[in-house]
């Protein structure tokens, strides 16, 4: 039997497969007395909502959040949108199910963005940044890095995602860096390799997309430049002016207070920095959303209004119109 994914349920399916528990609540009936238990499901395509009407406790009880489950039932409608209407839920061991299924990954292959992050860290002349980066990037915070998501829902949110994502803001920095040739390209490459790197601790990316305890209390921000000044402290004779560029470059790229930066950009490249990040993650909402509302449902025009972008994108107009 073919395996069911998310974006492909439709009103009327029947429904027996393997999803991860996103989310689990009880709700009280409004008409009787006892609950069903409201489920979010996700696999790699996207989420669904379902509802247990019958046996909602005892399902609360053996189901867990963050795994897996095997799901029986049929697609509803619910206020436009496909729905579960779950007849049985069961939990499923990790060791039986294909995580591969069930996390979103990046569309461009690991071993390509690997590649071109050991050639970016490659090219940085300067002898105290390119010590700096391998100071950071082992093997292991490699491997880590080609893995995590970019973000948990924002952008770039899939497995990958976080290397896509920097190795995308590096192409548009490079490109800065042609027009505007007084910008330090060194120092720019390197803090845009680092700015993030504090998401490998603030995520978790093994069953789910989710926040760490860590990351709630600290944010990437303040986690990756405690990293970085660590890693400064193990390379010998690193300037006390360019490491004072780099750190101020990590704790401004979110650019304004409002989003999270504890200082503003104060330097042409901490300003670069910011504006390059800012513009690839808006690009790739954009491309996501619209990408989206295309596969749920061809020949929509906008899409639905989006709450993080506080609009609705255009998709385009079929070929009739």
């Amino acid at each position: 039997m073919a395996r069911m994914f998310v974006n492909e349920l439709k009103e009327g399916d029947q429904v027996d497969a393997v999803f991860l528990v996103r989310r689990k609540r009880l709700e009280s009936f409004r008409n009787k007395p006892g609950q069903y238990l409201a489920l979010q499901l996700e696999d790699r395509t996207g989420v669904i909502e379902a509802k247990a009407w019958d046996n909602g406790p005892e399902l609360a009880a053996a189901l867990e959040e963050g795994a897996p489950a095997r799901i029986k039932g049929y697609v509803e409608t619910f206020q436009d949108r496909p729905q579960i209407k779950c007849q049985g839920a069961w939990p499923v061991p990790l060791e039986e199910v294909d995580l591969a299924d069930f996390l979103p990954t990046s569309a461009r292959p690991v071993e390509e963005m690997t590649a071109e992050l050991e050639g970016l860290i490659g090219s940085v002349e300067q002898a105290q940044l390119q010590a700096l980066l391998e100071q950071v990037f082992t093997a292991e915070t490699k491997e880590a890095f080609a893995q995590a998501p970019g973000s948990i829902r924002a952008h770039h949110a899939y497995l990958g995602g976080l290397l896509e994502h920097t190795l995308q803001v590096a192409r548009l920095l490079e490109e800065l860096c042609r027009i505007y040739p007084a910008l330090d390209r060194d120092l720019l490459v390197t803090a845009c390799l680092l700015h993030d790197i504090g998401k490998l601790q603030e995520y978790r990316y093994d069953t789910v997309l989710d926040y760490t305890a860590h990351g709630r209390l600290l944010g990437h921000v303040v986690i990756g430049t405690a990293l970085v000044q660590r890693a400064l402290e193990e390379v010998p004779d690193f300037p006390t002016d360019l490491a004072a560029r780099l750190l101020h470059m990590l704790i401004s790229h979110h650019g304004e207070r409002e989003f999270g930066a504890p200082v503003l950009p104060a330097t042409a490249e901490a300003a670069a920095l910011h504006y390059a990040e800012y513009l690839e993650t808006k690009v790739n909402q954009f491309l996501a959303k619209i990408d989206q509302a295309r596969q749920r449902a061809p020949g929509q025009v906008w899409t639905e209004y989006d709450r993080m972008l506080e609009r609705s994108l255009f998709v385009g107009l079929g070929e009739e119109e």
